[in-house]
């Protein structure tokens, strides 16, 4: 299992990225068992574990407070472009709190406002990336908390590579409705037999900078789903039973 060095070394968060090892703890993949193999095995400082749906949806979902019973208020601070149920966005004030998702070559967006201190994951296969799911989030941390895009951070996850992900010329035109023409040039390059290569996390990351996001905020793990054995790739391998990277993130509780 790894964690971004990048922001745990340096925020108040504890980060989770699984590998293929992790997978044989985890015996039914519900919320239940991620949270007591987090607990027991790996020791995190995990009170509570809310996964989003993955729906390749725009949908933001915000958990902000907690009652004097200790149970989580969800806010609906959806934000659609092609609504399709579900939520591919978690956002959180909350310590102790693992918000989480779940891919197998989607890009896993890792955001903290340093500031507010507010943690969120994004997930952004390419229709999420089509509505903007990066972007809404940051907009729903600003109307929520207050937050200022240039007080994030940023990182991508574990995903395919724009070297790997062959899809067909008609995504050009879904993404044409989002990105410029020069922008297009660069997250899509040509492939073999009339396919293209697509780099879904470049597109995230410029719509992250030109929604206010500094790109010197951005980290990357640099590694491939499609390219690292370790890692779950629907690509590469199908649906392998169900295999999938968790990548999830904590607001560290207060000493």
């Amino acid at each position: 299992m790894k964690s971004l060095s990048f922001f745990d070394d340096h925020y108040p968060v504890t980060t989770v990225i699984t590998d293929r090892e992790d997978n044989p703890f985890i015996e039914d993949k519900s919320e239940k068992s991620y949270l007591k193999f987090f607990r027991e095995v790996r020791k995190l400082p995990v009170d509570r574990l809310i996964k989003a749906d993955e729906t390749h949806s725009g949908n933001v979902l915000v958990i902000d407070r907690k009652d004097p019973s200790g149970r989580l208020e969800y806010i609906d601070e959806t934000h659609t472009i092609r609504h399709s149920g579900g939520h591919d966005s978690i956002i959180t004030s909350l310590p102790g709190v693992m918000i989480a998702i779940t891919t197998a070559d989607c890009v896993p967006v890792f955001l903290y406002d340093r500031v507010k201190n507010i943690a969120a994951i994004v997930h952004s296969g390419w229709r999420g990336t089509v509505s903007g799911i990066a972007v809404h989030t940051l907009e729903v941390m600003n109307r929520v908390f207050a937050s200022d895009p240039a007080d994030v951070t940023a990182a991508f996850g574990v995903c395919i590579c724009g070297d790997c992900y062959e899809v067909g010329p008609e995504l050009t035109d879904l993404f044409a409705g989002r990105f410029g023409a020069d922008d297009l040039k660069v997250v899509f390059k040509p492939g073999k037999e009339g396919k293209l290569l697509l780099d879904v996390k470049e597109a995230v990351r410029r719509d992250l900078i030109c929604h206010g996001l500094p790109e010197q905020n951005m980290y990357d793990t640099g590694i491939c789903s499609f390219e690292s054995e370790n890692y779950p790739s629907f690509r590469r391998d199908g649906d392998q039973a169900g295999l999938y990277t968790l990548s999830g993130i904590i607001l560290n509780p207060e000493a």
